[in-house]
């Protein structure tokens, strides 16, 4: 058997224990504890697939630590100043950002990004497919 069936067999065995675990208590609604992991038993359950994506495709990160990095710039800015003074402000900080997000990403310096914005350049992906 292969490993990552092994381990798919494994996650689905320690999902079923969770759910055993969770059985509906008779005459009476759970608790708080009992709702809480029977929840999380479910909705390890229900989102099995996206959890062990990892397994089978290997540019899926096992963590969210990038999807935090990228917000961490808008919260580090209202946690100083307390808010955007308008509406487009925020746009326009939220625009610029992921557009430096974006070219990091794709192996582009910050500064190298912005002069080339600012000259009129501005890096674009590549087509899909090229």
């Amino acid at each position: 058997m292969s490993t990552k069936r092994q381990f798919a067999n494994r996650y689905k065995e320690l999902v079923a224990t969770a759910l055993a675990a969770n059985p509906e208590p008779k005459h009476r609604k759970r608790n708080l504890v009992e709702r809480r992991s029977y929840n999380l038993a479910i909705a390890f359950d229900t989102h099995r697939t996206s959890i062990l994506r990892y397994m089978n495709d290997l540019q899926v990160g096992w963590t969210n630590n990038q999807a935090e990095r990228d917000l961490r710039p808008t919260k580090l800015h209202r946690k100083i100043s307390g808010c955007f003074r308008s509406q487009s402000g925020a746009e326009r900080f939220a625009h610029l950002r992921s557009y430096l997000s974006s070219t990091r990403k794709n192996g582009s310096s910050a500064m190298d990004a912005l002069v080339r914005l600012y000259e009129g350049n501005p890096w674009l992906p590549s087509e899909p497919g090229r």
